[in-house]
């Protein structure tokens, strides 16, 4: 990954004006593209997409919530006078588009629209029970009855008020619906003075103003409440008080209380961040470096967003902005780096994998996202990936060439003191500092789900104290509305829409008769389809066709009467004869209807319809259901949904945790290569988790809305901290670069600018800045502490501190199978103690005992050696031994393997043990009752406990070394075993033990490896021979040396790549170093068959030169396979020469590297000097000079091995070719400097004639042409 960035990097170079060319034209092309994208601002974009025509109900509806203004005073002429200054204002405000309209009469002119509205649809409104009523009122004297009342009406006080309408409609048709608008208004108690609207005390005078603009508006919204600021100061004259209330009133507080805090929190922010950054690295660019990358990626966001969907949520964008956190950590993280190298391309080198790793496990912490039921949170995940993508690639292309420019010639005195302070090495060591977090992580176990989401909006609004005491003097005014539930029904459909209303008023008076609802307002009696309106239109004109002509003659009789004018029930008349025609309830038919276009109103092609009702809490969830049923219904309930978000918002956190997790593990995986790399980064991310879930749960602090999208920041910043601490740890690891600590300084930087940039906001009034405050700093302090300490610790545990003295590094393989070994063994022990209890108990011989449990101890050490599936066991026994004669049983003791083996040969084995086995409380008892012991008190003693067992055929087991022997080799003999021998008078019956210290070593004894164990039965030595010397010490001496040449045979035999140790040894050596460097030696050395043929090519001791030794594999096999041998490393790749020296497998060999190149190096004296894949790297008149310089350099007798591409094979060697092109020119996997020149066998068999060598030349495979060229230089015996 790095090298494509780095060659961009030197392309971009060598062609400066085509670089800055590009990166115009992309800014410019970007900036295009996001100014053309549309920003919504829909809070119901928040909940779930699926709901289709709900969602399209919902969006249909502007929310009207009118803002109510309250004049207060004692005298009612006092306030009126208030108001009229007061509505100039408004007036002012209607002509600037701000307010839509102003009501503040309750006149004449409110009461004849609604009864004009009435009287033009009159058919309509009319069913069976009208026309029933009304047949019986068509009557003479029902007729005169009627003219009667009317007379009567218009003659009493009343009579202004209504005489238009009782001259309309003097048979009261109607008048029984303008009667059903009073629902309308329940729990208002007013008082109409000089035309306005009062309490009934006359203490308070109301004015409805409607926004043009909706709720959500808080820019537009802003202007008119500042009018209506200035409008309040005006108009409190003489003690009257004015208060204003609304959801377009909060909504603009709250946004002003944002801003307010946001602009003194942030600049704050901003001071200390500058500060703290400019001070650090002294540069003035340095503020500039770092913001860049950022808003290049948020322009970058934009731009495709626009591309992709061409519109995104504007709260979503805001929420996303958190991101920039993240995107800026990238930044500071190449800044941060120019204090430990200036070069642009080592800096690429160094951070192009960690960012890339961290950058798409962060993207798919942010891909969860896009797979949640929230429109808002899905444009949220999109513009957070994108823009860490477009942050990203501007690093990692662009921003190194303006590093060039910001040169650090000294570290400032506040860096420098954060680097040692982040740089503390003991913290990967101190328990002190690991063990508290790993507590706080088991506790946090039992408390991490008991966290609580806050769902009482409330919480997070902010109110002015002054809109609260409005509020509830509101609420003494209009009666308390807190459960009452408005339903919209919407459609583009007039008859679908009329259709569903009538089954919802249908559904709810059900429901009220029940009592699960206390209060239905609907206008279904307003509300009828066009179908049937068609028919009540027509029974209309049917009824009084036959009826028209004797009514109205009826009428004028009456009326002449009472004294009525002859044309005073003309409108009478005109009612009878007017062609109705079907209301499709349009914006112009009944948009300036007072009190029913409140409650059926039209947007654009939709129509919407509302109904009112009062409901317990307890009910709404069964009557919420039945309403779902409805497909164009939807419940609009603040309480139901804040319930609603907070449900959504919980199940949402839940699930983009889970594929977060999920997606980010997937991705460490695939990048890492290795479950164990993969784990090491993720749990640390997973204990900050469980640490900061926990500590929310036992504080009792409340996720919310606002602070949940902080989930995926933290989440985000923990997962990028974590990618680069292990980047530090694997590059020491790899090569030993130690670029920890730069990792670690931009840790801090980034942790710190976020922590400072949210933390300040602790300060903010606002409830919900105030809430992600102490979420983030909790959560960014416990993600860095754990990031920096348990990461480095665990790596240690499980690599570091294995391979520093010579051990493997543990997989997971490793450790189920060491877990299993050890697990098993125990599990034995406790069986054979329960088995010494059954036989303490029995009536049997204690000597009967004695052999069932040496018996039980002979099957249970063979079965648990057969059952370990990575081990192979090989027992020798060329002198037919039957171990039925006792002897002093000796053997070489390389791990407590060998204890197992020697009891699994015979039953009748007793061991002489150290003291602390004998006396372990948990091996004690075993061994005390095998009748073990040890040799503290001296031979003599020991001698006289033995004799009993010898006695009974029993074999005693010394180790003459007295303890395991840390690298294998046969260590100095002590001479209590042949003493205790010659007490004893036995024979001596050697074992010889090989590859039980491979398998489980002394210095690593917790691992058990791959590989076999041969245990060898050597000849007995019967009691009295001399062959081995007289006294103890020779003895001692003579077998030591005798063992030393008995293993040596015994490694040459088994000390080949037959054996599955040196295989894994090999292999292990390179995992943990990039899974393509760890894959490509999987395949490598499986193809070269574990370089066996080398091995038996090659002295098995001596001096070896590997000559472009690469990685050095084939040099790490060679020094493994045989101790004794010399290896020295050349290869001219530095990086290739820095990985093999940080080796562990250095530790369990002869062999040192050396950066140089083959061409100029100044070669030592060797026995043998090999290429392996090497010599087609240089010309062939080079190759030439190089073999002759090898020749001058070999000791007599040796050998010069050369593994290469034959050219003369035409039919094969195109595959290596064509292997080697794509291995240096295209992957750049190999290093080279010059064209590839491979050797032919021709060329080689002339070079070894004139030079006077022996050549012997052979294939390698048939598939090919890899052939090997051995030459040989002829010994001094030979000369």
């Amino acid at each position: 990954m790095s090298k494509l960035f780095i060659h961009i990097f030197n392309w971009f170079e060598r062609h400066k004006k085509v670089f800055y060319a590009v990166l115009i034209l992309l800014v410019a092309v970007f900036a295009v593209m996001a100014s053309r994208i549309s920003f919504q601002e829909n809070i119901a974009n928040f909940f779930d997409t699926s709901g289709g025509n709900k969602n399209a109900v919902f969006q249909s509806v502007k929310a009207k919530d009118k803002i109510i203004v309250l004049f207060s005073g004692e005298d009612p002429s006092q306030i009126i006078e208030s108001a009229e200054i007061f509505q100039d204002e408004l007036e002012s405000l209607i002509r600037d588009s701000l307010v839509n309209s102003v009501t503040a009469y309750a006149d004449e002119e409110v009461i004849a629209k609604v009864t004009s509205f009435i009287y033009e649809y009159l058919p309509i409104f009319l069913d069976d029970s009208d026309y029933q009523r009304l047949g019986d009122q068509l009557s003479k004297d029902a007729i005169d009855s009627s003219i009667g009342r009317v007379y009567a009406l218009l003659t009493s006080p009343s009579g202004m008020f209504v005489g238009d309408i009782v001259m309309r409609d003097p048979l009261n048709i109607a008048t029984h619906l303008l009667q059903k608008l009073e629902q309308f208004n329940p729990d208002l108690q007013y008082e109409i003075y000089d035309g306005r609207l009062f309490t009934s005390d006359l203490s308070t005078m109301l004015i409805f103003v409607e926004p043009s603009k909706g709720m959500a508006n808080t820019g537009e919204n802003d202007k008119l409440v500042s009018r209506l600021e200035k409008a309040e100061q005006q108009a409190e004259i003489n003690g009257v008080k004015i208060d204003y209330v609304g959801g377009p009133v909060v909504a603009v507080y709250n946004a002003r209380q944002i801003k307010q805090d946001t602009t003194i929190t942030l600049s704050l922010a901003m001071l200390i961040v500058v500060v703290v950054i400019f001070f650090s690295f002294r540069n003035r660019w340095s503020i500039l470096l770092l913001v860049v990358p950022p808003i290049f990626g948020a322009l970058f966001a934009l731009a495709m967003v626009w591309l992709i969907q061409g519109e995104m949520s504007a709260i979503a964008m805001g929420a996303g902005a958190v991101v920039l956190g993240i995107s800026l950590s990238y930044s500071i993280h190449f800044v941060s780096h120019l204090n430990y190298t200036s070069s642009p391309t080592r800096i690429i080198r160094e951070l192009a994998t960690p960012l890339t790793i961290g950058c798409l496990t962060t993207i798919g912490a942010f891909a969860a996202l896009m797979f949640t039921s929230s429109a808002l949170l899905q444009d949220m995940g999109l513009f957070s990936m994108l823009a860490l993508i477009g942050t990203a690639l501007f690093c990692l292309i662009f921003l190194p060439h303006f590093l060039k420019r910001f040169t650090v010639t000294k570290k400032s005195f506040l860096l420098d003191k954060i680097e040692r302070i982040v740089g503390f090495d003991r913290y990967k060591t101190n328990l002190w500092v690991v063990l508290p977090i790993i507590l706080a992580t088991v506790v946090g176990l039992f408390f991490y789900k008991d966290v609580k989401f806050d769902d009482d909006m409330s919480n997070i609004n902010f109110t002015p104290s002054h809109i609260v005491e409005a509020e509830a003097r509101s609420a003494e005014i209009f009666g308390d509305s807190s459960k009452d539930i408005y339903l919209v029904t919407g459609s583009d459909n007039i008859e679908q829409l009329t259709r569903e209303y009538s089954s919802l008023t249908k559904l709810l008076n059900e429901h009220l008769q029940r009592g699960d609802v206390s209060k239905v307002v609907t206008v279904n009696d307003f509300v009828v389809s066009v179908e049937e309106q068609k028919k009540r239109i027509d029974r209309w004109n049917s009824f009084w066709a036959e009826r028209r002509t004797e009514t109205l003659k009826q009428i004028d009789e009456s009326a002449q009467r009472y004294g009525f004018r002859k044309v005073a029930f003309d409108k009478f008349g005109q009612l009878l004869s007017k062609e109705y025609a079907p209301c499709t309830y349009s914006r112009s038919e009944i948009g300036d209807v007072p009190v029913i276009s409140e409650w059926v109103s039209s947007s654009g092609e939709t129509t919407s319809m509302l109904c009112r009702i009062t409901v317990e809490e307890e009910n709404k969830a069964a009557l919420y259901e039945q309403i779902d049923q409805l497909s164009h219904t939807a419940v609009i309930d603040r309480a139901y949904f804040s319930s609603k978000m907070v449900e959504s918002t919980s199940e949402d956190f839940n699930y983009i945790l889970f594929i977060s997790s999920l997606i980010v593990f997937l991705a460490l995986l695939i990048s890492y290569g290795r479950l164990e790399l993969t784990l090491l980064t993720f749990l640390p991310m997973a204990m900050s988790w469980v640490i900061i879930l926990a500590f929310m749960a036992i504080a009792d602090i409340k996720f919310n809305i606002v602070n949940i999208v902080l989930a995926t920041f933290i989440f985000g910043l923990g997962d990028d901290f974590s990618v680069f601490i292990m980047d530090g740890l694997l590059q020491d690891y790899k090569d030993g670069k130690k670029v920890l600590g730069a990792h670690k300084t931009a840790i801090f930087f980034a942790a710190f600018t976020s922590i400072v940039g949210m933390g300040v906001l602790i300060f903010a009034r606002h409830p919900a800045l105030k809430s992600i405050a102490l979420i983030s700093v909790l959560g960014l302090s416990v993600v860095v502490l754990v990031s920096y300490t348990v990461q480095p610790m665990l790596f240690r545990l499980f690599v570091t501190s294995q391979t520093e003295r010579g051990g493997f590094p543990h997989t997971i393989l490793s450790l189920l199978n060491t877990l299993y070994c050890f697990l098993y063994f125990l599990m034995g022990c406790i069986i054979l103690q329960i088995y010494i209890l059954i036989l303490m108990v029995l009536p049997v011989k204690r000597k009967t005992k004695k052999l069932a449990f040496h018996k039980a101890v002979y099957r249970f050490t063979g079965i648990f050696l057969n059952s370990v599936p990575t081990v192979r066991k090989i027992r020798e026994n060329p002198h037919g031994e039957t171990y039925e004669k006792p002897a002093v049983i000796i053997a070489n003791h390389q791990s407590f393997i060998d204890i197992l083996l020697l009891l699994s040969t015979t039953p009748k084995i007793v061991m002489v043990t150290k003291s602390w086995v004998w006396n372990s409380p948990f091996f004690g008892w075993i061994v005390k009752y095998a009748d073990f012991h040890h040799s503290a008190d001296g031979y003599e003693p020991l001698a006289e406990k033995l004799k009993e067992r010898v006695a009974e055929g029993y074999s005693v087991v010394i180790f003459p070394e007295g303890t395991r022997s840390v690298d294998c080799s046969i260590q100095r003999f002590h001479k209590g075993a042949f003493y205790l021998a010659q007490l004893l008078k036995l024979d001596i019956l050697p074992m010889m033990i090989y590859g039980a210290g491979q398998i489980s070593a002394k210095k690593q004894g917790f691992y058990i490896k791959r590989g076999l164990v041969v245990i060898k039965t050597m000849k007995r030595v019967v009691y009295g021979d001399t062959s081995f010397g007289e006294s103890y010490q020779q003895q001692a001496k003579n077998y030591r040396r005798w063992y030393i040449e008995q293993y040596r045979k015994l490694n040459d035999r088994y000390g080949r790549t037959c054996n599955a140790y040196f295989r894994d040894a090999l292999i292990k050596n390179y995992i943990y170093k990039t899974p393509v460097l760890e894959w490509y030696m999987r395949i490598k050395c499986r193809i070269d068959g574990y370089y066996d043929l080398w091995d038996r090519l090659l002295p098995r001791d001596g001096k070896i030169t590997d000559l472009g030794c690469g990685y050095g594999q084939l040099s790490f096999m060679l020094g493994l396979l045989s101790p004794e041998r010399e290896l020295l490393g050349i290869d001219y790749d530095r990086n290739k020469v820095d990985l093999a020296e940080h080796s562990f497998l250095t530790k369990l060999t002869k062999l040192r590297f050396l950066y140089a190149d083959m061409r100029s190096v100044d070669l030592p004296k060797s026995d043998a000097v090999i290429f392996n894949d090497s010599l087609h790297y240089v010309d062939s008149g080079t190759q030439e000079e190089i073999l002759k310089k090898t020749l001058d350099c070999l000791n007599p007798g040796g050998v010069i091995v050369v593994r290469d591409g034959d050219s003369s094979q035409k039919a094969t060697h195109d595959k290596i070719e064509k292997t080697e092109v794509w291995s240096t020119k295209i992957l750049g996997f190999n290093k080279t400097s010059q064209e590839l020149s491979f050797v032919s066998s021709e060329w080689m068999q002339q070079f070894a004639t004139s030079n006077g060598v022996d050549i012997k030349i052979r294939r390698c495979d048939n598939r090919t042409s890899e052939t090997l060229y051995i030459l040989s230089r002829k010994s001094d015996e030979e000369l």
